[in-house]
């Protein structure tokens, strides 16, 4: 506890950014320890009170928070509470009491959205989950996904499979460059245990991070999504067609399928097909649609009338 700091507060705060700043210095300094030169670093939270009636805990509470948005910042940083970081905690809480009683009340639904090949056929569907909020209305999977996996409802993928029966060589995983590459041993592994089961894997959203050819290789992919920003500058932007085709010929270079997503218009399915892209996905070909919609289209009728014909 700092004390004889200035009344105004942004004065206080540059001098407690001041003291932290050295304090983060020092902590970075190299030490010995059983003969070992170690080094650390700090995350630092800051809570400025005067006057007002806050408890102990209270205090701690806020600082505590501060801690950890330094701490999300890139560590060995200094971050002061702000009031709005309270309300998005209690907003992540209140969503999370939610989450557990939408899945109760069964206000979650499945969408499906067609992904067809370069003649317009059905060859499967994006799996896309909408949760009908009963005062927020129907939610994308951005507004609720991310504390899902954080607060443990999503359940594990192999128990899933294995309560609904469904056949797991029908079942392509869409995972992104960022999940990847944070921990490759680790997703290596789990991956392959998936795929021994018959389950596919796809990279979605390819060419947007930091591509690595390199874990291209080691891991078991069999599909590059490109991502929708570079499709709905086709075929105008040179750029973007650029990428296009490297992402293209580096699919088919390592015996990869490549599907694009947000196909909304003609020209741009027919830059992709001359390109060599021959799956698509996007609002072109038909929205993500509940599934009784999704059964009762045109796309799906003429994939039964395929699949009757060839038997």
């Amino acid at each position: 506890m700092i004390e004889g700091l200035e009344t105004r507060t942004e004065e206080a705060a540059s001098q407690v950014e001041h003291l932290g700043a050295k304090v983060l210095d020092g902590l970075r300094q190299p030490y010995l320890a059983g003969g070992h030169r170690l080094f650390s670093s700090a995350s630092l939270g800051v809570v400025l009170f005067n006057d007002e009636q806050y408890s102990v805990d209270e205090l701690m509470q806020r600082a505590d928070l501060s801690m950890y948005t330094a701490k999300a910042a890139g560590k060995n940083a200094l971050s002061f509470y702000d009031p709005q970081m309270q309300e998005a905690v209690s907003a992540r809480l209140q969503l999370e009491e939610d989450l557990r009683r939408g899945l109760q009340d069964g206000e979650f639904l499945l969408y499906l959205q067609p992904q067809v090949d370069q003649l317009g056929r059905l060859t499967g569907a994006e799996a896309l989950v909408r949760w009908q909020h009963p005062q927020r209305g129907l939610l994308a999977p951005s507004a609720f996904i991310a504390i899902a996996e954080r607060c443990g409802l999503i359940e594990a993928l192999q128990q899933t499979l294995q309560h609904s029966g469904a056949n797991p060589q029908f079942l392509k995983l869409e995972l992104t460059e960022s999940l990847l590459l944070t921990d490759m041993d680790t997703a290596s592994g789990r991956m392959q245990t998936l795929r021994d089961i018959g389950i596919r894997f796809s990279i979605d959203d390819f060419g947007t991070g930091y591509s690595s050819m390199a874990y291209l290789q080691q891991l078991p992919l069999d599909q590059l999504k490109i991502d929708q920003s570079f499709t709905r500058e086709l075929p105008d932007n040179p750029s973007s067609l650029a990428i296009v085709c490297a992402i293209i010929a580096l699919g088919q270079s390592l015996k990869l399928e490549v599907i694009a997503e947000g196909v909304e218009t003609l020209a741009q399915r027919d830059s992709l097909l001359s390109n060599g892209c021959l799956h698509y996905q996007g609002y072109f070909f038909g929205r993500a649609m509940a599934v009784a919609d999704f059964a009762a289209s045109a796309l799906f009728r003429l994939r039964l009338a395929g699949a009757a014909s060839e038997a």
